[in-house]
């Protein structure tokens, strides 16, 4: 019997079965790319689930609170609406990773705060990283997955953002009552910086692998 062409004793794959599985495979830094969301939208929700509180050890009440929410949500506008203007000069990729540093900055920011006055200066970081951060992830994972895998590539990112809000809504209430609010803002400081760090190789890692093919 003759054998098939390539290496002798292997049979061929049909061409529908290694379609099949490239469409599984990830692109290069992508789990690390969703290990970064999940701790970044851990530390963000989880302070603004209870931004309250945290408020409230500062001397402040829900007035304090409803203007610092307000003031992120009015930094975002232009900033969205900017990006699309400075996005013809950088790279998705390069807003990614500029967006998440001031996100991790902002958490640390509302560590060292002493007075609301200081949750509102943190705030203001909304523009340059939440902001930031959204259209350029949509925008990413449009350009790492071909075509037929956009759509999954999304879901998988946007699961991985709601994974840490739940982990959020979930550990928020018990690490403030067993640690309360300076010890539980350090810990997502830490969890915040982690998920820069994360995004960060994730965007490396795809640059590394594009420019070796």
């Amino acid at each position: 019997m003759l054998s098939p062409p390539g290496l002798p004793g292997q049979p061929l794959e049909s061409p529908s079965l290694k379609g099949s599985k490239n469409k599984n495979r990830y692109p290069a830094g992508f789990p690390l790319l969703l290990a970064g969301i999940i701790c970044l939208s851990l530390a963000h929700v989880l302070i603004d689930n209870f931004m309250l509180q945290i408020m409230q050890s500062l001397g402040g009440g829900t007035e304090n609170l409803g203007l610092a929410l307000s003031i992120a949500a009015f930094v975002e506008v232009p900033a969205i609406w900017l990006y699309g203007k400075l996005r013809r000069r950088l790279s998705d990729q390069t807003f990614l990773v500029f967006a998440v540093w001031p996100w991790a900055f902002k958490t640390f920011l509302i560590f060292l705060a002493e007075s609301p006055t200081a949750i509102y200066a943190a705030e203001v970081l909304q523009f340059c990283s939440y902001a930031f951060y959204t259209p350029s992830i949509v925008c990413c994972v449009d350009r790492w997955f071909p075509p037929e895998s956009r759509l999954r590539g999304q879901s998988l990112v946007g699961s991985a953002y709601t994974l840490g809000c739940v982990l959020a809504a979930v550990l928020g209430g018990t690490l403030l009552d067993a640690l309360g609010v300076p010890a539980t803002l350090l810990i997502l400081v830490g969890i915040a910086c982690m998920g820069a760090a994360l995004v960060s190789a994730a965007s490396w890692t795809r640059k590394t692998h594009t420019a070796s093919l």
